[in-house]
């Protein structure tokens, strides 16, 4: 694995049914109404609708570092509602899939993200602060959980 390239496996558990979940994940174009510490902008950029192959989104997200990244990702792959596939292309290059499973009482989530940083100060500093782009991009996903957890929390009641 070259040094800008980057596997993550986020595993998380929303107590809430997977029908409940699904239309927040497929969602890309809303993330930013609920993940919005993460993603600054979400807009289609053609006239799919969002859970539908060929979706394309373009997006500016950041973490807790001081940047931003900017790519545009493709749905390639939906099963309602247990797998969302995604590539990517600009400053991360790569693929990513959600998979949703019943659990007791909710749901198992995963993302797997396989990643090229292609934008020049992550490809430049990859090979030293690779574990310090690994967090933020840990940071990013833990906040995706709360914040989801607590969108549907307030949606139940």
């Amino acid at each position: 694995m070259a040094t800008n390239e980057y596997y993550f496996l986020d595993r998380w558990f929303i107590p809430h049914p997977v029908e409940a979940i699904w239309p927040y994940i497929v969602d890309m174009p809303a993330y930013p109404t609920w993940w919005g510490m993460v993603y600054d902008q979400a807009q289609p950029i053609n006239d799919l609708p969002p859970d539908q192959v060929g979706a394309r989104v373009n997006i500016q997200a950041h973490g807790r570092l001081p940047y931003k990244t900017r790519f545009i990702s493709e749905v390639t792959q939906v099963e309602p509602p247990h797998k969302l596939g995604l590539n990517a292309d600009g400053d991360l290059t790569g693929r990513g899939l959600w998979t949703l499973k019943e659990a007791g009482g909710g749901t198992d989530i995963s993302f797997e993200w396989v990643v090229r940083a292609d934008k020049p100060i992550l490809r430049l500093f990859s090979p030293i602060f690779k574990p310090i782009f690994a967090w933020n991009h840990g940071w990013t996903m833990q906040q995706g959980e709360a914040a989801l957890k607590q969108l549907l929390d307030q949606t139940k009641k």
